[in-house]
This record gives C-alpha cells, structure tokens and sequence, in this order.
C-alpha cells in the first residue's frame, strides 16, 4: 500500500506484474481493514449554523 501513496494504481499494478482486479482487491481490502481499526466518532456537542 505504501506504493500506491507514491505511484499511481497502474504505475504499481505494472510493476508487481498484477491486473487491475487484483489491485483493486488488494486496495478494497486495505481500506476494510484500516476503517475496522478507525476508533468511533462519538460527538459531545454539535453545532448549528443559520441556513
């Protein structure tokens, strides 16, 4: 993953020789991963601006 933050998503999928399902699976399951260790968001207060 640390590829794809210096590279583009072809420039990567070349170089690892993979296609572009792989790839998008590699990326759909890094993001599944880094959402599940993501702490919730549990607001104290909100506020309200005029519409």
């Amino acid at each position: 993953m640390n590829w794809l933050k210096e590279a583009s998503t072809q420039a990567v999928s070349r170089q690892l020789e993979l296609g572009w399902n792989a790839m998008d699976g590699i990326m759909r399951r890094a993001v599944k991963r880094g959402m599940a260790r993501r702490a919730s968001l549990d607001p104290k207060h909100i506020g309200v601006d005029e519409t």
